[in-house]
């Protein structure tokens, strides 16, 4: 009938017609066992055999209202969405259909996973707050991802962020810096942000060592309670060996001011316990002076008396190593200035 080259050919090609037929069967087999145990999972058992042809009931299918015909996996799972406040007929992983102890961690966390991934309330929120807020998406997602960005954006911290990006510029000075400090001043002054020992001197960075306090103060030496003010002092003495310390009241002081008036504190209690340890009341003819630069220059000259208390800066002192300075800086004006022993009055520098 056939020769050996026609007869290669016809088996070949009825090989080939076998293996469609075998992957068609596969597919089939593997979507019949996909259907059951969707199923199996909803806990929908089929009323009976149905052909191909006929229409299959689904007992139990409750709100779904017994839908008929080969419904699709897609096609159930779409119907199911239609129908209002229907439950879905595929049953997907959750925490709860997944709590048995002995199922291992990565299930856990897999289902939790196919859980918040397919969940369709997730994605429709999402799209629906993009809508209302007519943002694009890639927005929202920035928005969520990248929080810092909005507090870059603050009006007040901007100009400092900037600054403090270009800083570094200059590597040499810093490199200098990087060496060791070796100030000449101990600049003690408010802690009033209005006052600002670089700008009112000119000095650079390394030049003056800072102690701020509200209202300046200097505690007295052996108060019996350590303090990071006195610590400060005796370092700036003992290892910098600062050569001058300048104590600087100013203008319009809300600590001098409240010792003077006598101002109820009890809601900042600690600024109240401060000034009451810390701050003798100054002499001041004129309390109302919203200025109170008589009571400041006075209060001024108490601090230094409290210096020369330190034994490390009286020593320092008579050996003519240390130097004290008592100035009044006029935050209206801008004007600096010393007191002079000879005429007990505070000058212009």
């Amino acid at each position: 009938m056939y020769d050996g080259p026609d007869r290669a050919q016809l088996l070949g090609a009825v090989l080939r017609i076998l293996q469609f037929f075998a992957s068609v069967a596969s597919f089939a087999s593997a979507h019949t066992v996909c259907h059951a145990m969707a199923k199996a999972l909803a806990g929908i058992k089929p009323s009976g055999k149905a052909s191909r042809d006929e229409p299959a009931t689904y007992a139990g299918s409750g709100a779904l209202g017994d839908p008929t015909g080969p419904l699709r996996t897609r096609d159930r799972h779409r119907t199911a969405h239609s129908a209002p406040g229907a439950p879905d007929p595929i049953m997907r992983p959750s925490v709860s259909t997944v709590s048995d102890p002995a199922m291992p961690r990565v299930a856990h966390h897999r289902a939790s996973r196919w859980t918040s991934a397919h969940s369709p309330a997730a994605p429709q929120a999402f799209r629906c707050r993009a809508a209302a807020e007519q943002t694009p998406h890639l927005s929202v997602l920035s928005a969520r991802r990248a929080p810092t960005a909005r507090q870059e954006e603050s009006p007040h911290m901007q100009p400092l962020i900037d600054n403090a990006r270009t800083f570094g510029q200059r590597p040499e000075e810093f490199a200098r810096l990087a060496e060791g400090q070796s100030p000449e001043v101990l600049f003690i002054t408010c802690s009033d942000s209005r006052v600002v020992p670089a700008l009112i001197t000119g000095a650079r960075p390394g030049e003056l060592f800072e102690l701020r306090t509200a209202g300046n103060i200097v505690p007295p030496y052996g108060s019996g309670t350590p303090t990071g003010e006195a610590a400060t002092i005796e370092y700036a003495v003992q290892v910098l060996g600062v050569k001058h310390i300048v104590v600087c009241g100013h203008s319009h002081c809300g600590a001098v001011g409240a010792v003077v008036r006598h101002d109820d504190l009890t809601a900042v209690p600690a600024v109240r316990d401060w000034l009451a340890h810390a701050a003798d009341e100054p002499k001041c003819s004129d309390p109302t002076d919203p200025t109170v630069a008589e009571a400041v220059q006075n209060h001024v000259l108490t601090q230094l008396l409290r210096l020369r208390s330190y034994p490390c800066i009286e020593k320092r002192i008579e050996s003519g190593e240390l130097q004290l300075h008592g100035w009044y800086y006029e935050i209206h004006t801008g004007t600096v200035r010393e007191h002079r022993a000879e005429n007990d009055s505070f000058e212009t520098l």
